[in-house]
């Protein structure tokens, strides 16, 4: 699936979800996580920078031409893995 059908599709379910479902499913989601990879999953809920203080954090917006590029690029690299991959 292209990222920016990926993202579009995620930004879907998150929107349709009720606060109290989301943090059900991410602590669902982080009590599988590896040991490793626990400390970069916490972060992405850090906001604030160097003051400290807690901001909330504001969702990014993808420019029309952008989710249009990543559409492309997504489909090149599946064309090129389809003819075989440039193997020999």
């Amino acid at each position: 699936m292209p990222v920016a059908d990926f993202l579009d599709a995620l930004e879907a379910r998150l929107a349709a979800m009720k606060p109290a479902e989301l943090r059900t499913a991410l602590l669902a989601y982080a009590e599988r996580l590896p040991l490793s990879k626990r400390g970069t999953f916490l972060a992405i809920f850090a906001a604030g920078g160097e003051s400290g203080e807690t901001e909330r954090m504001k969702p990014a917006r993808r420019a029309p031409k952008a989710q249009t590029l990543l559409r492309d690029i997504d489909a090149a690299i599946a064309t090129y893995e389809q003819s075989g991959g440039g193997a020999e």
